[in-house]
């Protein structure tokens, strides 16, 4: 006879035996498996009408980040894309902001990357695989910010093989060379590179924003880029600040402002260039014939007493608004005619010493401009009271500019 153990029970309760459960993929899960996983081979499943809108963006969610650029620039796109190329964005960097991308993580993904591949591109490496990934990405790329290009890649091909690029901010050089510092590398274009920018700024159909900052611009190599400023009808804003243009170079550039064909400029940067005074009176002739020009930067040159011509085209100027002349060692009677100006809403004269001498000329002559809305006054050298009593006359122009634009917003509302 056996005997059982007390601490074993031997009676038996069906409601305790447990069935073991198995967790079982549906058929959908199943499919969408394999078909994330052989994507690679099979992307156009995407374009398949009789694939629903919900299974598409499921497909897309579950996409790996590594996938290579010619399947993904091509097959993801569309909103319903947006989730993978976020995802893609925030496995790279840990800052994204679309704002100045267009609110689209997709081209800020593509955008970024480009700049990325041009500024580490070398000479030496392969030419066909940059225009190849260029071409990849061409639909999606609209602007890029090159803040040190490295090689001497022709503008040709980047402007080139991207149609709709439209602001282009390239500077050329090494920032950082250290002990490895090297001429041919550090200092900015070349002959060469402004021979191609020429021809690239002459057959661009879409480029209107174009930056050459800080590129040790001379007026011999900006006259090369000038032939193609000439016959261009798309660039409106033009930056050369930070070069080495003299009164050469500005005639040169005066060319394109009076140019027959129609010059398009609209906002024209020279700030820190070598721009001596008589340059003055090749900007004044040229800004009464320009019918374009609305903004003009000449911040840190040494316009000084060539400033007066300067001045007299600013007040014939059609179309000019806007004139920074900081930090250019300017006359009194130069900055007081300025002043005066009906046509300008925002000037910036600071760094340009006047004295407690200049204080009653200025605060008479602001009183007595009725559209200057913003005037930068900083480093004058003006009395508290001058500056008290501009300020006035600026804060009133203010608001009675803003009392017109509601007006003008009401009459427009009341016409609808």
């Amino acid at each position: 006879m056996s005997v059982v153990p007390p601490s074993i029970s031997t009676s038996f309760r069906p409601d305790e035996v447990t069935t073991p459960r198995f967790s079982t993929e549906t058929l959908t899960e199943l499919c969408l498996t394999e078909i994330v996983q052989n994507f690679q081979q099979h992307p156009h499943i995407l374009n398949n009408p009789k694939v629903p809108y919900q299974l598409k963006e499921k497909i897309i969610s579950l996409l790996n980040v590594t996938l290579p650029p010619e399947i993904t620039v091509v097959h993801l796109s569309g909103p319903e894309s947006e989730f993978f190329w976020k995802k893609c964005c925030k496995a790279r960097w840990r800052n994204v902001d679309v704002e100045q991308h267009g609110t689209n993580y997709k081209r800020f993904f593509l955008e970024i990357t480009v700049q990325e591949k041009l500024e580490q591109y070398r000479d030496d490496m392969p030419l066909e695989e940059m225009k190849q990934y260029l071409h990849i990405c061409r639909d999606n790329v609209y602007s890029l910010e090159i803040k040190e290009l490295l090689s001497h890649l022709a503008p040709t091909i980047i402007i080139g093989e991207l149609p709709y690029l439209v602001n282009l901010n390239l500077t050329y050089g090494a920032k950082r060379s250290g002990i490895n510092f090297d001429w041919n590398v550090a200092v900015g274009m070349k002959e060469a590179d402004c021979v191609s920018m020429a021809t690239a700024i002459r057959t661009t159909r879409s480029l209107t924003t174009l930056a050459l900052k800080n590129n040790g611009i001379t007026d011999d190599l900006f006259r090369i880029i000038n032939r193609g400023l000439l016959f261009n009808q798309t660039i409106t804003d033009l930056d050369l600040s930070h070069n080495k243009l003299t009164a050469r170079g500005v005639r040169y550039l005066c060319k394109v402002l009076i140019a027959k064909s129609g010059c398009v400029l609209q906002k024209l940067n020279l700030a820190h260039n070598r721009i001596p005074a008589e340059a003055g009176a090749l900007l004044g002739q040229a800004l009464v014939q320009n019918k374009s020009l609305k903004s003009l930067n000449l911040r840190l040159n040494n316009m000084s007493t060539g400033a007066g011509d300067l001045v007299k085209g600013v007040l014939q100027s059609p179309t000019l608004t806007w004139l920074n002349l900081s930090c250019n060692e300017i006359p009194i009677a130069t900055t007081v005619e300025l002043l005066g100006a009906k046509n300008l809403t925002h000037v910036d004269l600071s760094g340009n010493v006047q004295g407690e001498s200049a204080g009653q000329a200025w605060s008479d002559a602001v009183g007595r401009n009725r559209t200057l809305a913003v005037l930068d006054l900083r480093e004058c050298g003006l009395p508290e009271t001058a500056l008290q009593a501009v300020a006035k006359a600026i804060w009133r122009n203010r608001h009675n500019r803003e009392e017109l634009q509601e007006k003008e917003e009401a009459a427009g509302v009341r016409h609808i």
